[in-house]
């Protein structure tokens, strides 16, 4: 690696300020967007043929061909700006991007490498460096997954960034192709059974799992939370799928006999390339609705959907070459009630009250439940009862928060959650001790100390009972130490 990642965290406070410094010089331009403005808008608009998008947060990128070359480029959509990530003359493609971290795919190897770079500290590094070819990224946190030829065949292999260490997924002999990953399961693609199945592993169990045993073929899969979807053929077209991992059962989604492919999912929203009416459009389905809608009616070409919370964003026909477009989903009418999902949030509008979600949340240890504090997006939302338990009702849908809970003796907990309309999102926090030795002797002392001041016989039992567990726990720290100096 070029750089330490286990300093990522230290390097981005220390180039924040140098970032914004010269962040002028590295934007290249700016279109007019603002996230108020409501339905579909232009990200690009120059005759580079901008293809492949992928968005996380407030970042879109790309790649771009300029100077016989394709470039990876990005947007700010809160900022409105554009910016260059790579300037090599080789070709890099397929970006991928989870926080500050954007992958892709690169070719001045003269061969396939994953390379990345960090937003905040504006470094590129490689991630690759076998002389085969590792194509097609994705990532999630801090494990990159993708496709590696290096055995003779496509395996699926990782690297996670925390350890700085390459693993390897799939060894199976015939092709696994199209990773796709989110939390600790990786999924894509697999033609060991002559046809294209869907597979996934779990990167914590070190267990893999088949998905799809249709004799037709599945391609494509994407992942979020515990639903998996895919490409379909076992109709004759190409239909889109589902799989819950929890229930473990299977769904149809579209039923079009036109065809659909090329799909993404975020939250409940599902959205693929769609063939019915003679040219690819991008369509919608909400899983908690069952609700299919139409996001694009150009009479040009549309592809390549990629999702974020509200913001789809795919390539575009339209203007006589590629462009990226996006479109806010907050400005659709999804659950058919007469207003948009903007609307319903609209402190001035009467359904404001639909707009809210509910989340439950149930704290506790290995041996029993917790009193912890709950804190979203930074703000106090109150204490778990004696239960463990808290319920928070004052949460708009449709968007993202980080859950943050917090316990005496107990290492803080985070997840990150999405709260959707009429439905309550329930987080189960299991809490780990961070308490030492000192810690416990104060604990057994200051127990020790109440019982005192209650009867002289229970006193002299639980002062002895201390006594004894104090004697105890220091013999063993004292032969633990004395086994250390003998090795």
């Amino acid at each position: 690696m070029e750089w330490d990642l286990k300093t990522r965290e230290t390097c981005i406070k220390v180039m924040l300020v140098a970032i914004f410094c010269v962040e002028g010089l590295i934007y290249i331009g700016v279109y007019g967007y603002s996230l108020s403005t409501q339905g579909e808008f232009q990200i690009t608009s120059d005759e580079r043929s901008p293809q492949n998008p992928a968005i996380y947060g407030d970042i879109v990128v790309w790649e771009e061909w300029k100077n016989y070359n394709d470039d990876i480029y990005g947007f700010n959509l809160s900022t409105q700006q554009e910016f260059q990530i790579t300037s090599d003359e080789s070709n890099q493609c397929f970006a991928a991007i989870y926080g500050d971290i954007v992958v892709w795919e690169d070719w001045r190897n003269e061969n396939d490498d994953i390379y990345g770079f960090n937003l905040s500290t504006q470094q590129e590094f490689r991630i690759t460096t076998d002389e085969s070819n590792q194509s097609k990224p994705a990532i999630y946190g801090d494990i990159v997954v993708w496709e590696d030829y290096r055995n003779g065949n496509y395996d699926i292999y990782g690297y996670d960034f925390s350890t700085e260490e390459e693993f390897q997924i799939t060894t199976d002999e015939s092709n696994q192709e199209d990773p796709a990953i989110y939390g600790d399961i990786v999924v894509w693609e697999d033609l060991r059974n002559e046809n294209n199945d869907i597979y996934g592993f779990n990167l914590s169990t070190r267990q893999e799992f088949q998905i799809t045993a249709d004799e037709s073929d599945q391609e494509d899969p994407a992942i979020y939370g515990d639903i998996v979807v895919w490409e379909d053929l076992r109709n004759e077209n190409k239909d889109i799928y589902g799989f819950n991992l929890s229930t473990r059962q299977e769904f149809q989604i579209t039923s079009d006999e036109s065809g659909e492919g090329r799909l993404a999912i975020y939250g409940d929203i599902v959205v693929w390339e769609d063939w019915r009416d003679g040219k690819s459009d991008i369509y919608g389905f909400n899983l908690s609705t069952q609700q299919e809608f139409q996001i694009t009616s150009d009479a040009h070409r549309q592809y390549c959907p990629a999702i974020y919370g509200d913001i789809v964003v795919w390539h575009d026909l339209r203007n006589g070459n590629w462009d990226i477009y996006g479109y806010d989903l907050s400005t659709l009418d999804r659950d058919g009630d007469g207003y948009s999902i903007l609307e319903d949030c609209n402190d001035n509008n009467e359904s404001v009250g639909k707009c809210m979600g509910n989340l439950a949340i149930i704290v506790r240890s290995k041996e029993k439940r917790l009193k912890a504090k709950v804190y979203v997006n930074g703000s106090y939302k109150g204490e778990t009862n004696p239960e463990g338990e808290l319920t928070i009702s004052d949460l708009k849908v449709d968007k993202e928060y980080i859950v943050r809970v917090e316990a005496e003796d107990y290492k803080p907990e985070e997840r990150e959650i999405v709260v959707r309309k009429d439905a309550i999102v329930q987080i189960n926090f299991e809490m780990e001790e961070n308490i030492g030795i000192l810690d416990r002797i104060r604990r057994y002392l200051d127990r020790t100390r109440e019982y005192l001041d209650q009867s002289s016989l229970a006193a002299i039992l639980v002062y002895a009972s201390a006594f004894l567990t104090l004697t105890y726990m220091g013999y063993r720290i004292v032969n633990s130490i004395h086994k250390r100096r003998s090795f």
